[in-house]
């Protein structure tokens, strides 16, 4: 039997609140559009409460709703005003290395309703929402991916990974180095409040870390259960304070069973590499608890090397985390932050979306860069699609191993490794947010 022909109305609209609603209701397209996100990522359907909630934590960041939707639908099916694609975006900035922030053009909630795909909307969706974006002078596009394979089509590519931990905190757990700065144990509700402006300045000196939704706050602190839309009352908090008293760190964690007793890491963030190690010994010496664990650990964790045994920690599972889209290649790279680097490299970029192709000669020198388009006939250095430029652009991948996988093509001896002094930052980029 032939598959029904559908003629589709695209609309973009901001996330609303109904302005007759005395209780924060969102807007009927807002209400149907969350409904249609929560059914594509398999979520149960939302009551008035968890729609209030996600409508609000929508509005706050300012996401731009777009919508896909049937003409007609057939008796039983779900209304028409309910759309069959979505993609939701917002603006964050993302650290670029060595304190420099860009502007980044964030896209989520990304859903094609399975019986409407292969129709070609997600690809118009995203190519049309890309060359909006670029047109508007964004230098970057970001994504966190469900499935690794879809976005690599449309020139992303991964910039950081993290790894779910296990540490065993049974008897005998001991750390290289003893901290020495101060852990007090404190509300939830004090820690969302003390979270955001330590965050800040986690985001400050982190590559790759961008700034976070307005939600995270409120999940963090135990007020949203994500997985209930209730708040969680397990969870426990404390504080790290620096030498003068300020707080330049927190952990917000949970109980969640005792074979083995296990305590769940929900959220650690350490200003100071002091208070990083400190919060790490205040959880390891929790009473009666056998195991840690924690599901957004940087790949490059420096824990291994806080433990006397470093066997004590274990990684379960490793995956990609932020994904980058370079929309403007010369913005992207002089926007970004050098340390004390300096050298000459030559790119031939492909980009089936035209963004960045060409041959690009990229000059760094005391602590700036300069990106200058060459002739299509001029000699590179290397030659790579811009997905897997953009996974160089942070640092977090190693030229010299895609070189190897046959991602990139060496066109000059040595230029894979080259290009991964060149492009290092002063930490691997790490991205503790979802979104």
């Amino acid at each position: 039997m032939p598959e029904p022909q559908h003629d589709y109305r695209f609309e973009t609209f901001p996330a609303a609140l109904d302005p007759a609603s005395t209780e924060g209701d969102p807007d009927a397209r807002t209400a149907a559009f969350v409904r249609a996100v929560r059914a594509g990522f398999y979520d149960s359907e939302p009551d008035a409460e968890r729609l209030r909630s996600m409508a609000a934590s929508f509005v706050a960041d300012h996401q731009m709703l777009t919508a896909a939707y049937a003409a007609s639908a057939p008796e039983g099916a779900l209304s028409a005003e309910v759309p069959v694609a979505t993609f939701v975006t917002f603006g964050k900035r993302i650290n670029t290395g060595h304190g420099r922030q860009l502007g980044a053009h964030l896209i989520t909630g990304v859903t094609v309703r399975p019986t409407h795909r292969r129709r070609g909307l997600l690809r118009r969706l995203m190519e049309t929402d890309l060359r909006a974006a670029a047109a508007a002078g964004k230098p970057l596009a970001a994504l966190t991916a469900s499935e690794g394979s879809i976005y690599s089509r449309f020139g992303f590519g991964p910039v950081e990974w993290q790894s779910e931990i296990e540490i065993d905190a049974s008897p005998g757990l001991a750390f290289r180095v003893e901290p020495s700065g101060r852990v007090e144990l404190a509300e939830p509700a004090a820690v969302k409040r003390l979270a955001p402006q330590i965050y800040a300045r986690f985001q400050e000196r982190t590559p790759g870390a961008l700034e976070r939704k307005h939600a995270y706050w409120r999940i963090i602190s135990g007020e949203l259960d994500p997985e209930s839309g209730k708040p969680d009352p397990a969870v426990r908090a404390a504080v790290h304070y620096d030498p003068e008293g300020a707080p330049d760190g927190y952990v917000t964690y949970k109980f969640t069973g005792w074979e083995p007793p296990t305590v769940k890491v929900i959220d650690l963030i350490a200003v100071s590499d002091e208070a990083y190690r400190s919060l790490w010994q205040f959880l390891g010496t929790l009473d009666l608890v056998q195991v840690i664990r924690y599901g957004d650990a940087a790949r490059d964790s420096a824990l291994p090397w806080l433990l006397a045994d470093g066997r004590r920690m274990r990684t379960k599972t490793s995956e990609d985390g932020v994904w980058l889209r370079l929309l403007d290649l010369p913005a992207a790279f002089e926007g970004r932050g050098w340390g004390p680097v300096s050298g000459t490299l030559r790119l031939r970029v492909s980009d089936r979306l035209g963004f960045t192709a060409g041959t690009w000669e990229l000059t760094v020198a005391d602590g700036t860069a300069r990106v200058e388009a060459l002739s299509e006939d001029a000699p590179a250095d290397l030659a790579l699609d811009t997905g897997d430029l953009a996974s160089l652009y942070l640092g977090g991948a190693d030229a010299a191993l895609l070189a190897r996988a046959g991602r990139l093509t060496e066109l000059a001896p040595g230029a894979a490794v080259r290009a991964r002094s060149l492009l290092a930052l002063e930490r691997p980029p790490y991205a503790p947010s979802h979104f």
